[in-house]
């Protein structure tokens, strides 16, 4: 945010990442309520065939997303935003990922 003739400036960064942000905490709202399927939600092969592995994985998922967004309102109505803020929103995808790798594996059910 930059002050700007007494007026408030957002940057295209800053704007980037709060779009970002609140469309992760929307994707988060959802994880929690969200039950098996094919058309929303982490569609990874592994996941998709079992399903306590997939319920578990977006219930963790979803506090993750939530944060991350919290975090990204926060930030980009706050300070400065540079380009590595906006790439580190790429981040709840790949802990999600891993998450549903673990959870997977101690489920013993990895069909890919």
């Amino acid at each position: 945010m930059l002050l700007y003739s007494n007026a408030i400036y957002f940057s295209p960064l800053n704007i980037v990442l709060l779009v970002s942000a609140i469309s992760h905490l929307t994707v988060g709202i959802t994880f929690t309520k969200l039950t098996p399927n094919r058309l929303i939600g982490l569609k990874f092969p592994w996941l998709l065939s079992n399903e306590k592995a997939w319920k578990k994985t977006h219930r963790i998922s979803a506090y993750i997303w939530i944060a991350f967004g919290l975090i990204g309102i926060v930030i980009g109505l706050g300070q400065e935003v540079n380009v590595c803020m906006v790439l580190a929103s790429c981040l709840p995808t790949m802990i999600s990922f891993v998450t549903s790798l673990f959870l997977s594996h101690r489920y013993k059910n990895i069909d890919c």
